[in-house]
């Protein structure tokens, strides 16, 4: 399953016993985020060593991994879906995210409730994943 993931869920990654990292790093999920998420990230970093009690460099290696399991795609891969997005996206700061998942044709994963206000996008929520059988399937599999 592919799945856009927006900033909201990526900074989740880094509270160590959040679902948000858990699902994150299960397997069998193609995960992808635009390449600017890793700036936003980076400009909330002080904010997020503070509510998670990491060090910079605790920040930094949680960073680096966040980077081998999402793929961060350049805004030259999704251009020509901008206008498209933004004229669907609740949100202009997430237009970005939605382009992306038009070109792919993916869902959103994110917590912000209005971005659900618009047809265009399958937006899930974190909520939404957990409770979806066929999602949790493909992180949970079967062993028998």
């Amino acid at each position: 399953m592919r799945l856009v993931v927006d900033s909201n869920v990526l900074m989740r990654f880094f509270w160590q016993k959040s679902a948000t990292r858990s699902l994150l790093l299960k397997t069998g999920l193609d995960q992808l985020s635009v390449e600017f998420a890793l700036q936003e990230i980076e400009k909330h970093r002080e904010r997020i060593c503070q509510q998670t009690r990491i060090s910079r460099q605790e920040f930094k290696e949680v960073k680096n991994e966040l980077t081998t399991v999402v793929r961060f795609v350049p805004l030259g891969d999704y251009r020509e879906f901008l206008r498209k997005a933004g004229q669907v996206s609740p949100d202009p700061e997430d237009v970005d995210f939605f382009a992306l998942a038009m070109k792919i044709q993916a869902p959103l994963w994110s917590d912000e409730g209005r971005l659900k206000s618009q047809q265009a996008v399958r937006v899930c929520s974190t909520n939404d994943l957990l409770s979806d059988p066929e999602f949790l399937n493909l992180i949970y599999p079967d062993d028998g």
